[in-house]
């Protein structure tokens, strides 16, 4: 977690990591406006986006280059 936030003062962006026990209450908090981000397995993520089943399926990234595309396009604002 320490790497995130080295690189994210490279960016102008301070950090603050809070790590969770459990994806249900870090879900909670991030519904609740308390996070403004968070990483969870697809299951509980599904909530937020209705393509992570797909993605995080055993095989269904079968290359880095497959990879980089999915989050280049996820992360696009259009």
């Amino acid at each position: 977690m320490k790497d995130y936030k080295t690189a994210a003062l490279a960016w102008g962006v301070e950090l603050q990591l809070k790590p969770y026990t459990s994806e249900r209450v870090a879900a909670e908090d991030f519904k609740a406006g308390l996070c403004d981000a968070v990483s969870f397995t697809g299951i509980r993520a599904r909530q937020f986006n209705s393509f992570t089943g797909s993605l995080d399926a055993i095989g269904a990234m079968p290359t880095y280059d497959h990879l980089k595309s999915v989050i280049t396009t996820i992360s696009s604002k259009t």
